[in-house]
């Protein structure tokens, strides 16, 4: 029985992994990102963005999606001429005065659907649809950075997904709080209206997806506040008029699979492996060995070794650079930092969902008699992650030095309101933090700073602090271009700023953002780390992913016995 590995995203470039494991009639994918290396190339996520009426078509024409008939959803298939559409008109009924009206493809649009990708992707193309099975038996999400999850909502809802509990709630959060009703556990369904254009409004449902937890079953009840208990979080529909199912399944029986919680820049995170009737697949997922739980990544490594793999699937994110800073060192450098702004504003700039940065922060102002205030998004999730499995983290927002800043807004969501009222006693107001900035630390980003100007005004004089840049460096045009923007800000406001240098333009134009060295802790290993764990793994084959220098390996490898296969987007790697 043959064994196939098609690398549809990840090859040859960093994020964007979907891996497509097929072991006779199992079929499971490999997590299901975003490729924002892809995405950039075409859209700014602002000015030019991509278009929801259209469905599939824009992701398909540019490559961002696999060609997959039956994974990809068929509700989002749009009409690509007026004359394709069946449209029924129901007539007005009780206080309706208009009528409505049912419209669909007709079948014969849908096939030429298809057919156009068939042609224009003749080698990556395929028809997954089986009469008595989903497509695809499961997905395995290793961790909730985008680039590992974003691209889950665009497939069939039947099939499930398996993740630590974090991950899931994790990925409810990135849901809850995004006005686009489209995520990885759930989703509005799309209609098309009278013109043919994909739409979610007056939809009164969304589609759940069957979820597997790897470690912790959701406990508890149903309650009025979904951060009551764990379930009633996973159960709850921020939506009144919207109704939601929660759905929990079971691991399909047909697959053996083992995880492992390894150490990244996210909680939750984990690698897999996978029985096959060619032997064990691993599969890395993102992980690194400087941080807190670096003993959980070398257990994954010593027990993968042990199961003497066929094969690993594994990233190198950072193939080409050598291991860098700890979080320890990250520690010191940013406590430095928040000393040098005694008696003054500080401001944190780091990712929240990266809790050992949190928890840096967290200590200084513990150290600094100050208090951590967060966005209501970030004490949203912070309390989420606890219910998630509260072996791993403690209830952060019960610090006593940690609270909520009430960034002023005309309209807030149902997560915001859910939010300002379970922690009603933790508000705290601009004015209050104009009145007393030497007491408090504001975990504000790019997305957050014109909330400053508010401070501003309330003192009636320029903001004195420091603003602390703990966050990763720009991977793209676009991201330098967001670091000039956030200087330009800082320079306005004063600010004496950390772990970011001044972008400047070279006599070319170029534009160069760089970030200071030790304020930043990477959440993937380094080269020697890698290396070590593929050796020490010893898989007969490697197949390198999430990485754009694949070709390294070689000679990184060299007088070993590993074989190294490297994947070419699209194209299947037979065992």
């Amino acid at each position: 029985m043959s064994l196939r590995i098609t690398v549809y995203g990840g090859a040859g470039e960093i994020g964007g992994n979907k891996i497509l494991l097929e072991d006779g009639e199992t079929r499971i994918f490999f997590d299901f990102g975003k490729p924002f290396g892809r995405y950039g190339a075409y859209f700014d996520g602002v000015f030019v963005r991509q278009r929801n009426a259209r469905g599939l078509l824009d992701y398909l024409s540019l490559g961002m999606l696999p060609p997959l008939r039956g994974l990809l959803r068929e509700d989002m298939i749009p009409a690509l001429q007026p004359e394709t559409l069946l449209i029924e008109e129901i007539p007005p009924t009780g206080r309706q005065r208009k009528p409505r009206h049912l419209v669909e493809l007709k079948p014969q649009a849908v096939e030429r659907f298809w057919s156009l990708w068939k042609a224009r992707y003749p080698q990556s193309y395929r028809d997954l649809r089986r009469e008595n099975a989903p497509p695809v038996d499961l997905f395995f999400i290793s961790h909730a950075h985008q680039d590992h999850i974003q691209d889950l909502p665009f497939t069939e809802f039947s099939i499930s997904a398996a993740s630590t509990a974090m991950t899931a709630f994790i990925a409810k959060v990135l849901v809850d709080v995004s006005p686009s009703n489209q995520g990885a556990p759930y989703a509005k369904p799309y209609l098309l209206d009278t013109d043919g254009m994909l739409t979610t409004k007056s939809i009164g449902h969304f589609e759940s997806r069957p979820w597997v937890f790897l470690d912790y079953q959701p406990t508890g009840v149903e309650a009025e506040d979904p951060l009551e208990n764990p379930l009633a979080f996973w159960a709850a529909s921020l939506s009144s008029r919207t109704a939601y199912e929660a759905r929990l399944a079971p691991m399909p029986a047909e697959i053996r699979l083992r995880y492992w919680e390894v150490d990244h820049s996210i909680y939750g995170a984990a690698a897999c492996a996978v029985e096959t009737a060619r032997g064990w697949v691993g599969y890395s997922g993102d992980l690194r060995f400087h941080g807190r739980f670096a003993q959980t990544s070398q257990r994954f490594v010593e027990e993968l070794a042990a199961l003497r793999p066929e094969v690993l699937i594994c990233e190198g994110t950072r193939l080409t650079t050598p291991n860098k800073s700890s979080e320890g060192e990250v520690f010191e450098h940013c406590l430095q930092a928040a000393q040098s702004g005694r008696g003054k504003l500080i401001v944190a700039d780091f990712a929240p969902r990266n809790v050992e940065r949190l928890q840096i922060f967290l200590e200084i102002a513990h150290r600094e008699q100050r208090r951590l205030l967060l966005q209501p998004r970030d004490a949203y999730l912070l309390r989420a992650m606890y219910l998630a499995n509260p072996t791993r983290m403690d209830d952060t927002m019960d610090d006593e030095h940690i609270a909520v800043y009430a960034d002023p807004k005309s309209n807030r969501y149902t997560w915001e309101q859910i939010v300002l009222e379970h922690y009603a006693d933790k508000i705290i107001s601009p004015r209050e933090v104009s009145k007393h900035p030497d007491e408090n630390i504001l975990a504000f980003s790019l997305t957050d700073v014109a909330d400053l100007l508010d401070l501003q005004a309330i003192k009636g004089a320029p903001i004195e602090g420091v603003y602390i840049f703990s966050n990763s460096r720009a991977y793209d045009d676009e991201q330098k271009v967001d670091f000039e923007r956030l200087w330009n800000w800082l320079t306005y406001f004063g600010l004496r700023v950390y772990g970011l240098k001044k972008p400047y333009r070279t006599k070319e134009g170029l534009l160069i953002a760089e970030t200071e060295p030790g304020y930043h802790a990477s959440g993937h290993a380094g080269k020697d780390e890698l290396v070590r764990m593929v050796k020490e793994i010893n898989p007969r084959v490697l197949i390198p992913v999430h990485t754009e220098r694949p070709d390294l390996w070689r000679d990184l490898l060299h007088g070993t016995d590993i074989k190294i296969m490297e994947p070419q987007a699209g194209m299947p790697i037979l065992l």
